[in-house]
C-alpha cells in the first residue's frame, strides 16, 4: 500500500513509497518533531458523460492521518473542444498536411479546367501517377 512521509506541520510530503501498513508507527507514538508515514490515497472524481474528457491537474492535500491526491475528470466545454480542433488544424498545416491540401486543390482545379475544355475528368490514381512522373524527372 502506498504511503507518504509527511512533516509534522502538514506542509510537505517528503517522499512516497509502497510499504507494509503494519510497519507504520502510529503518529501519536512518535517524537513530536519527526516526520511520519500516512496512507497515500489516489482519488479520481469522474463526472464526465461523453468521449470528450479533460483531466484537471491533480491536487494533493495533506491531512494529519492521510494524504489525498485528487484528480477531477470532466467533460470538455465547447470552448475547449473548439480550441483543440483549432490546434489540430494548425498541426495539419505543417508539412504533410499542407502538401495533401495543395495536391487536393490542384487535383480539383485540373479537373475543373478539363471540364471547361470539354475533356473528361481524371481519377485520383491518374493524378497521382502524373505527379510521381513529375517528381522523378
Amino acid at each position: 500500500m502506498e504511503h507518504a512521509l509527511i512533516t509534522r506541520d502538514l506542509l510537505t510530503v517528503i517522499k512516497r513509497r509502497d510499504i507494509d501498513p503494519s510497519a507504520v508507527i502510529p503518529p501519536g507514538s512518535l517524537h513530536i518533531d519527526k516526520p511520519y508515514w500516512v496512507p497515500y490515497n489516489r482519488i479520481t472524481n469522474d463526472t464526465s458523460t461523453g468521449p470528450n474528457k479533460t483531466y484537471e491537474n491533480p491536487v494533493e492535500t495533506i491531512y494529519a492521518d492521510r494524504v489525498e491526491l485528487v484528480t477531477e475528470i470532466r467533460d470538455k466545454t465547447p470552448v475547449e473542444i473548439d480550441a483543440e480542433d483549432d490546434a489540430v488544424a494548425a498541426d495539419m498545416m505543417d508539412n504533410a498536411g499542407v502538401v495533401r491540401a495543395l495536391a487536393q486543390t490542384l487535383f480539383e482545379v485540373v479537373n475543373d479546367v478539363r471540364v471547361l475544355k470539354g475533356q473528361g475528368t481524371i481519377t485520383g490514381t491518374q493524378f497521382k501517377t502524373y505527379l510521381k512522373g513529375l517528381i522523378r524527372q
